[in-house]
């Protein structure tokens, strides 16, 4: 295997117990994103989506948008729904 090939295959989804959604050029400040991410991680999936209903952020539906995707695509893969939390979320410039 080349470098590249080992750099890109990180990038793919073939983990089987992992999912994940991404959104890029959301006219959003960064700095401001990270409050709403902050109420996401470390959070059993279910929770952090009913938290967002009720935060006032203009991030909060786009971010809810994006943990249900995840959500879909965890339990296509047969993941247990019970168990999923969210690991990593941040947002950087870009």
């Amino acid at each position: 295997q080349s470098k590249k090939e080992r750099v890109t295959q990180g990038w793919t989804l073939q983990h089987p117990k992992l999912a994940m959604a991404r959104l890029y050029q959301f006219k959003y400040s960064a700095k401001k994103m990270v409050y709403v991410c902050r109420l996401a991680r470390g959070r059993p999936i279910d929770y952090a989506i009913s938290q967002l209903e009720v935060v006032n952020k203009k991030g909060a539906p786009v971010m809810q948008h994006l943990l249900q995707s995840a959500l879909r695509q965890a339990l296509e893969k047969g993941l247990k729904r019970e168990r999923l939390y969210v690991h990593f979320c941040y947002a950087t410039k870009g």
